[in-house]
C-alpha cells in the first residue's frame, strides 16, 4: 500500500491539545477536536488517530469522537488511556478499528488480556526506539513476544534523546520480519518521511507538524512518492 500520512487529533480535557494551529479549524477558543477531525476528513484523510494526551485513563471525549466519525469510511484508531480489556472492548464496540497501546505493550499479562478481549488485528503496540544495550535487548524481546501472539503491526517513535534517523534501520529490520510499521513523534520534514517510506514504513502519524504548518497537507497529498492523506 502507498505510504500514508495519518493526521492526529490530540485531546486533553475535551479540547484539541495543540495551540496555535495554522490553517486548521480548532473550534475557536474551545479548540473543538471534532472540528479538527472533520477538517481532516474533508481534506480526504482515510485514517484518523485520536490521542488522549496526558491521561492515565481514557479521555472522556474520545468515545464521542469515535462515534461521530465512525460512519465517515475512514479507519479510526485511538491511543492513550487504553489500560484494560473493558476499555478496549468498549472502543472497538463503538467503531474504533485499532487501539494504539503503550504501557500495556510493555506488560505481558495486560497485553495478552487486551489481545484476548478484541483480537490481535485490532492492537497496535507503540514502542520507543531504544538506545542502550539493555533496552535494545528488551525491545526485541517485546517484539518477538507480540509477534508470537499474532500482532503484526506497530508504531515506532523516537525518544527525546534519539535522532529521528536512528529509527530508520529499526523500521527496516522490523519490516523484513513481516511487521507493518508506522512511525510517529517529532517528525518535521518531508525528507524524514521519505526516509521512512524507503525503509518500508506503512506511514506516519503526524500532529504538531501539520497543525503548525511545518508540513503542509496539500503538498504531502501531491507528493509523487505517494505520501498521501
Amino acid at each position: 500500500m502507498p505510504f500514508t500520512v495519518i493526521p492526529s487529533v490530540p485531546v486533553a480535557g475535551g479540547r484539541l491539545a495543540i495551540a496555535g494551529a495554522m490553517g486548521v479549524p480548532s473550534g475557536g477558543s474551545s479548540r473543538n477536536p471534532l472540528a479538527a477531525a472533520r477538517y481532516w476528513l474533508a481534506q480526504g484523510a482515510r485514517r484518523l488517530h485520536f490521542e488522549a494526551v496526558g491521561e492515565i485513563n481514557l479521555e472522556p471525549a474520545i468515545p464521542a469522537l469515535v462515534l461521530a466519525c465512525r460512519r465517515s469510511g475512514a479507519v479510526i484508531q485511538v491511543g492513550g488511556g487504553v489500560r484494560n480489556a473493558l476499555v478496549a472492548r468498549t472502543l472497538c464496540g463503538i467503531g474504533a478499528d485499532h487501539l494504539v497501546v503503550r504501557a500495556a505493550a510493555s506488560d505481558p499479562e495486560r497485553f495478552a488480556d487486551l489481545i484476548g478481549a478484541i483480537g490481535p488485528e485490532h492492537i497496535i503496540p507503540s514502542w520507543a526506539v531504544p538506545l542502550t544495550v539493555e533496552k535494545v535487548r528488551h525491545f526485541w524481546e517485546m517484539v518477538a513476544q507480540s509477534h508470537s501472539l499474532g500482532v503484526n503491526r506497530c508504531t515506532l517513535s523516537s525518544s527525546r534523546a534519539a535522532p529521528i534517523a536512528a529509527m530508520v534501520p529499526v523500521v527496516n529490520a522490523m519490516v523484513r520480519q513481516g511487521w507493518e510499521v508506522w512511525v510517529a513523534g517529532r517528525i518535521r520534514t518531508r525528507a524524514e518521511l521519505k526516509g521512512f517510506e524507503e525503509a518500508g514504513a506503512a506511514g506516519a502519524i503526524l500532529g504538531t507538524a501539520l497543525y503548525r504548518g511545518e508540513l503542509d497537507w496539500r503538498m504531502l497529498s501531491a507528493e509523487p512518492t505517494q505520501v498521501v492523506p
